[in-house]
């Protein structure tokens, strides 16, 4: 008999939570919460990580080129020191991995660069938030990552 029916269905309707959620409170209690029922099935819990880590990815990457962007730069090789100590500090990434990030997805700069020009002023206040949203769920994802490496799958059958 199996005794979790419903646990892929949990872990899926978790993550997608964890897609759209914006509150770090709610961020860290999806992460308490998915730490302790992974383990159940490591291999579809996986899977919808790594689906939720690309989705991050690009999210990260939009905010990060426009916040970049707004600040003056116009290519990854054109940002000040200081914009990526603001950027690190925003998202608790460190910067290589967001270098890494960056490099996968030149192709946006052009467009957060092109669209930067159409307005008259940039508010740089929503780039903050969105960077600190982007790094929460990154960091959340990554110590799920982490859990899941450390596991020991549970069996699910009596």
């Amino acid at each position: 008999m199996i005794r979790y029916p419903y646990h892929d269905i949990a872990v899926d309707q978790l993550i997608t939570v964890l897609l759209v959620e914006d509150s770090g409170i709610v961020l860290n209690a999806l992460a308490f919460a998915l730490k302790r029922i992974l383990p159940r099935n490591c291999r579809h819990a996986a899977g919808r990580l790594r689906e939720a880590n690309i989705k991050f990815q690009l999210d990260m990457v939009r905010h990060l080129v426009e916040f970049f962007v707004a600040k003056g730069a116009i290519g990854i090789e054109m940002v000040e020191a200081a914009v990526w100590k603001e950027a690190t500090s925003l998202t608790r990434v460190p910067q290589e991995p967001l270098r890494v990030i960056l490099s996968k997805f030149g192709e946006l700069w052009w467009d957060a660069a092109f669209h930067s020009r159409s307005q008259k002023e940039i508010d740089i206040g929503p780039f903050n938030g969105r960077l600190i949203i982007d790094g929460s769920r990154i960091n959340v994802n990554i110590s799920l990552c982490e859990r899941l490496l450390r596991a020991r799958p549970v069996s699910a059958i009596d």
